[in-house]
């Protein structure tokens, strides 16, 4: 449980999407954060709500009501994080109540036209395609108007059928349904921009964060409709408005 990573992650990647743009990051003071898939852990809900976040909602998959109510980890995760957050950032609170933000945080559907600020790491790639479009328009539904949004999307193979930076067999499939077995819906650069033009996000240029580069010569027809950009863009960040 390295409470480091929570902390360099999120400025690392405010930092990198916002480098072409000049987009500063996003100011958390008195906001309402939502993640998608921010893992049993709150993902980066304990330094939102740190740095003045007014609440934290999510959706998460493996959401266990016993993490916050486990000693375990809090001893293991919560307090060493807290003690990073003030090394960091100075002792805006006390642990007791950050502790109490953190149990206040909700995991539930945001409602319409009541979020600041979206982010997802390394989910989008993982959601059904016939789901893909209404879970971004729920998203995008929820933002008020002028919310921010940071979608970071992982286009490789995740450790199957070859190493987790790379592409792995991914593009010695016949199709895209081809690579449902392995958790991940094949979308590439382009299709999950234009998924989120389409639920009514409004994109800032994307930025590819990592490549990985593809031998044309190497992959099945379905593929050859793709760009070398979008063939070799391995991780993307999609940021914007509502």
């Amino acid at each position: 449980m390295n409470v480091q990573s929570c902390i360099d992650r999120w400025f690392r990647l405010w930092r990198v999407a916002g480098y072409p743009s000049g987009q500063m990051q996003p100011e958390l003071d008195g906001k309402e954060i939502f993640e998608l898939g921010c893992g049993p852990l709150l993902g980066f809900g304990p330094l939102t709500l740190f740095l003045g976040a007014k609440s934290f909602r999510y959706l998460e998959p493996a959401y266990d009501p016993k993490v916050m109510a486990s000693e375990e980890i809090k001893a293991l995760y919560f307090l060493p994080l807290f003690d990073e957050l003030v090394a960091n950032f100075g002792k805006r609170m006390s642990r007791d109540a950050f502790l109490d933000k953190l149990k206040s945080s909700s995991h539930a559907v945001p409602a319409s036209a009541s979020i600041d600020l979206i982010i997802s790491v390394s989910v989008l790639e993982h959601i059904n395609n016939e789901d893909f479009l209404p879970t971004m328009q729920m998203l995008s539904n929820s933002g008020r108007t002028g919310a921010r949004f940071l979608h970071a999307v992982d286009f490789g193979c995740h450790g199957k059928g070859g190493a987790k930076t790379t592409f792995g067999e991914i593009y010695q499939q016949s199709d895209q349904s081809s690579v449902y077995k392995w958790g991940i819906n094949g979308l590439r650069r382009c299709d999950v921009a234009r998924v989120l033009l389409a639920s009514g996000m409004k994109i800032v240029e994307p930025v590819i964060y990592r490549t990985c580069p593809v031998n044309r010569e190497n992959i099945s027809t379905y593929w050859t409709k793709y760009t070398d950009l979008d063939l070799t863009a391995r991780v993307v960040l999609y940021s914007g408005t509502i």
